[in-house]
């Protein structure tokens, strides 16, 4: 099993997954309306995903690894 290729096809899905479900919680921490979010707080949010997304499919991909 190739598995870059798994955890870079996890860290995508991961990270669509975290950005749907939590939009409207991370917009309501930091007190951004949602129908007014701007540029840099668009690209911040994404970014936010993208670490939680990585870790969570490392992490993953690593528990599947020590299983083989």
């Amino acid at each position: 099993m190739d598995y870059a290729k798994f955890a870079i096809i996890f860290w995508i899905i991961a990270t669509v997954i975290v950005a749907i479900i939590g939009k409207k919680p991370i917009l309501k921490q930091f007190g951004i309306p949602q129908n007014k979010i701007s540029g840099i707080a668009w690209k911040g949010y994404l970014f936010c995903s993208m670490i939680i997304g990585a870790a969570i499919s490392v992490g993953i991909t690593f528990f599947l690894k020590s299983l083989s």
